[in-house]
């Protein structure tokens, strides 16, 4: 599991775990999973959190910058939709 938390400039949003983080960027969509390597991405449209048992909670987004670091991503960002996730 990943630990995963998102936040706007006003409050968080979300942390939790989960079993990967899809994101979509300039280039294209992409998947974090447990293990992967550190990094920083601009992200946009949305975010799709794959919880423990399969279900899917999908965020609109505007604009936003995710951080990998030692199985934890840490999203910021603009939003589109309200909370809570769409599924």
């Amino acid at each position: 599991m990943i630990e995963v938390f998102i936040r706007n400039r006003q409050k968080v949003l979300f942390a939790g775990e989960a079993s990967a983080v899809t994101a979509y960027s300039e280039k294209g969509v992409f998947d974090i999973l447990p293990g992967h390597a550190n990094f920083i991405s601009i992200i946009m449209d949305k975010i799709i959190i794959h919880g423990k048992k399969r279900e899917k909670q999908q965020l609109l987004i505007k604009s936003g910058v995710l951080k990998v670091q030692e199985n934890k991503v840490f999203i910021f960002l603009d939003l589109l939709s309200p909370l809570p996730f769409e599924t």
